[in-house]
């Protein structure tokens, strides 16, 4: 199959996605579907953006209006060349977004409409980018990708000036087209970015659980797959955080505020965003920045000034930080102490140094095996 097909039927399969997920019909596979095609083809975010606004802010509708409103869309979308079955005499199983109910349903016609609305807002922008994607080197060449491992760390400049630090374990990519039309990264682990200002190209950044829009500014992104949270940190101007679990439910950062978001999938609390610092762990949560007693520093940043800070943190959770930091492997023999909980800085220690100052609170042993560290009693 060749790459045009591939993306048509692509194209067709995120309308249908996305109307369900709208209508409030989609499984857990069908969201995770929906992330990885918006993940594949970051340009799709604009529509989704648009439809879901629209989807939001609609007037309720009696029966009669949405059946005629479903009308109109269908004589519109034959009018731009788009087809779409739904004389009465068709079998339900031939519709392609009628997946199921009587036709006379109300809920099945909202789920109708939000496709027929997705596909006229996005039929100038799928001949566009269908355009521009056949005119883009091919896909092994297409994405530019820049990554560290454990214990190291790195920073790059973007074509459009935009400076990227990279933490220990992490990877950005984008696109070789990069801020020709749009500024778009995707990223896995952490990051600090200074954006250069671009009214006219937001820049965003795509993360497993969030993605952020600025139009140039200084911020901080952590969003490593297996910690327990991912968290945007705002330095300097205005971000808006869009939230891909809540329907991209959108939030806007002010100086010195974070966004912290609790992985669910480690998460069984239910509890809605908050703002504020007496927090007994939502899933989502605004809250100011924290800062250094002895010099006002920032600590979510301070791995750029080389120190891992930690504050009233599990021995498990400290344990991961390190071994990006030090580039090693921690395990616990005796998983009593994986709650101990420190607070503290590393700088300059070697991982022994550093063990050795949390023993000094809590009693236990540890062997250096090859490139593993094993905790005992």
């Amino acid at each position: 199959m060749d790459v045009d097909n591939c993306w048509h039927m692509s194209i067709d399969r995120f309308w249908i996605l996305i109307a369900r997920k709208l209508s409030g019909e989609s499984s857990t596979e069908e969201v995770r579907e929906l992330e990885e095609l918006l993940r594949l083809h970051p340009e799709l975010h604009f529509s989704v953006e648009i439809i879901t606004n629209l989807w939001n802010q609609k007037a309720k509708k009696n029966e009669k209006q949405l059946e005629d409103l479903y009308a109109s869309h269908v004589e519109r979308m034959q009018n731009i060349g788009i087809p779409l079955q739904h004389e009465e005499n068709k079998d339900e199983a031939e519709l392609p977004y009628l997946l199921h109910g009587s036709r006379k349903n109300l809920h099945v016609l909202k789920l109708a409409i939000a496709a027929s609305i997705i596909i006229i807002l996005t039929a100038g922008t799928f001949i566009f980018f269908k355009t521009r994607r056949s005119s883009l080197p091919s896909d092994n060449d297409a994405v530019l990708a820049v990554s560290t491992k454990y214990g190291s760390r790195t920073n790059i400049q973007l074509p459009d000036g935009s400076k990227v630090w990279l933490n220990s374990g992490s990877k950005i990519t984008y696109d070789k087209q990069f801020g020709k039309e749009i500024r778009e990264v995707v990223l896995s682990g952490e990051a600090f970015f200074d954006v250069v200002k671009d009214p006219a190209k937001p820049f965003i950044i795509h993360t497993a659980s969030m993605d952020i829009k600025v139009l140039g500014t200084q911020f901080n992104v952590k969003s490593y797959a297996n910690d327990k949270q991912a968290e945007a940190s705002l330095i300097h101007g205005s971000i808006e955080v869009m939230l891909k679990k809540r329907g991209f439910q959108k939030i806007v950062l002010k100086p010195n505020e974070k966004i912290v978001v609790m992985n669910e999938r480690l998460m069984k609390d239910t509890s809605s965003i908050i703002r504020g610092n007496n927090l007994a762990e939502p899933i989502i949560a605004v809250q100011k920045l924290n800062y250094q007693t002895a010099d006002s520093s920032v600590i979510e940043t301070s791995w750029l000034n080389n120190q891992l800070i930690f504050r009233d943190e599990s021995f498990e959770e400290i344990a991961v930080s390190m071994e990006r930091w030090y580039g090693i492997s921690i395990r616990f023999q005796d998983t009593s102490y994986r709650s101990m909980r420190f607070t503290g800085i590393i700088t300059s220690e070697t991982i022994e140094q550093a063990l050795e100052a949390l023993q000094i609170t809590t009693s236990f042993h540890f062997t250096i095996r090859n490139n593993t560290i094993i905790i005992t009693k």
